[in-house]
């Protein structure tokens, strides 16, 4: 289950927790809970039907919505009609750990229910969790290079921007260590400084590389490695007095 790696525990009964506050059995809550968690929108939408709130209601101890624990199971469909339903604003609503529902959806490998949410609410993917992350970061952790290819498309270079400094160097290493060499270079072709960049622990894409020296056929390593360096080469020519800056 995908909110397992979020959260060990993330997919517990969530009963007898109090919600935001109030004294709340979240035993109300747990038929919405099975509904999302299974894909199952018409027993999602009857449940709405009998009370619009509970769209955007919290119905976990972790503080999901149903839009979360959906996008977690990587139910495209369902995501897509309650995004529909949903106030563009309700989309950034978080996690106990500061994670939207795009977060789940990245993390999912789900580029259906990704682009829904961004499509109603382009800032989402410009939203840190508290680990200071974005959505595009999370997509590195998980199954579909598709979703990664989008977020990275549709992520603006905005300050902070996930495209530059550490947090840069982090989602480039991310790509390459998962094997997403093609994204690699299309990430290079628009932040050609990021083949100088490290990340938040000092670790080059060159040191990535290093790390794996039968991952991918010879002529294919010395392409990438090729481009890697021109871009190398490429920054260093162009920064004063050999120093390079990071971002773009």
């Amino acid at each position: 289950m995908i909110e397992d790696k979020l959260e060990s525990s993330n997919v517990a009964d969530p009963t007898i927790m109090a919600v935001e506050g109030r004294n709340k059995d979240l035993n109300e809550y747990l038929p919405l809970y099975k509904a999302a968690l299974q894909g199952d929108w018409k027993a999602a939408n009857d449940i709405f039907n009998q009370d619009p709130s509970k769209r955007t209601a919290r119905i976990t101890v972790f503080l999901k919505t149903a839009l979360h624990v959906a996008a977690g199971a990587g139910h495209a469909q369902f995501v897509k009609h309650l995004v529909e339903i949903m106030p563009a604003e309700a989309l950034e609503m978080e996690d106990d750990k500061g994670h939207t529902a795009l977060f789940f959806a990245a993390l999912a490998g789900s580029t259906e229910s990704a682009k829904a949410m961004v499509m109603k609410n382009p800032s989402l993917t410009q939203k840190n969790n508290n680990s200071g992350m974005t959505a595009v970061l999370y997509a590195t952790f998980g199954r579909g290079k598709d979703v990664l290819k989008y977020l990275c498309y549709v992520t603006r270079d905005e300050d902070p921007s996930p495209f530059a400094g550490a947090a840069g160097g982090r989602l480039l290493n991310n790509i390459i260590a998962s094997g997403f060499y093609d994204v690699s270079l299309d990430l290079l072709d628009r932040y050609p400084k990021l083949a100088t960049g490290r990340d938040d622990s000092g670790v080059t894409p060159l040191d990535v590389l290093a790390q794996r020296p039968a991952a991918f056929p010879s002529g294919n390593k010395l392409n990438f490695l090729q481009r890697l360096i021109y871009s190398f080469v490429t920054v260093n020519e162009c920064a004063p007095n050999g120093t390079t800056n990071m971002g773009r």
